[in-house]
């Protein structure tokens, strides 16, 4: 059989490829439009992160106790690819304190900062409400044909709302939403006592990684 496209005959073959290769492209191009789309929104929420932070820090920069820099970083994740984003260095005295952003597309949260100083690193995790968890189910023996389930939490603390929250090491991690008194707890936690040898540790708990692992 054959179909008739600019007055030429085209092999039903040759058409069904034709077919096939417009659809592909409409889909590559719905998928290029929503790396984007999700790629604007991270960067916004970076924006709205880095801004809580240096309002906390407002008085000090001010009066030229404290330095911030927004820098440039690259970084790659499989559903957005390679793009650049932004770090925020705060500078205190002899130390720098750095938010570097890890990825939007992760496990367990809609995006994770780690923010790293002289003694070690915590995390700054954008969690949906209720935060990572488990569904429980249980089946009961009276009614095997009615289980129940619930939702177990992964971390303790209220995350009664969509917010950026900093994430304690297990294994009582504890999720404490972005204030400014958050914050600044976080950066001398994470500052410590300047030792001989500094030590640096980092932590993970039950979600918010790559599908890879951290």
């Amino acid at each position: 059989m054959f179909h008739t496209m600019g007055g030429s005959l085209l092999p039903v073959d040759t058409f069904d490829e034709f077919v096939k290769q417009r659809l592909d492209r409409a889909r590559q191009s719905a998928a290029a439009l929503n790396r984007e789309e999700k790629l604007a929104a991270w960067q916004r929420e970076l924006d709205s992160l880095y801004t809580v932070m240096e309002e906390s820090l407002r008085d000090y920069t001010n009066s030229g106790q404290i330095n911030t820099e927004r820098r440039p970083v690259q970084l790659t994740e499989d559903d957005l690819g390679s793009y650049q984003a932004q770090s925020l260095a705060i500078s205190i005295g002899n130390d720098t304190v750095i938010a570097q952003p890890v990825g939007a597309m992760l496990i367990g949260c809609s995006g994770r900062v780690d923010l790293s100083g002289p003694r070690r690193t915590l995390r700054i995790v954008l969690l949906e409400k209720d935060g990572p968890g488990m569904k429980v189910t249980i089946s009961g023996a009276e009614d095997q044909h009615q289980p129940s389930s619930s939702h177990a939490p992964l971390l303790r603390g209220a995350i009664d709302h969509r917010d950026w929250y900093v994430v304690t090491p297990p294994p009582a991690a504890t999720a404490t939403a972005l204030d400014q008194d958050s914050f600044r707890d976080a950066v001398m936690d994470v500052a410590g006592v300047q030792a001989d040898s500094p030590r640096r540790s980092t932590f993970s708990f039950p979600g918010c990684r790559a599908s890879r692992g951290y």
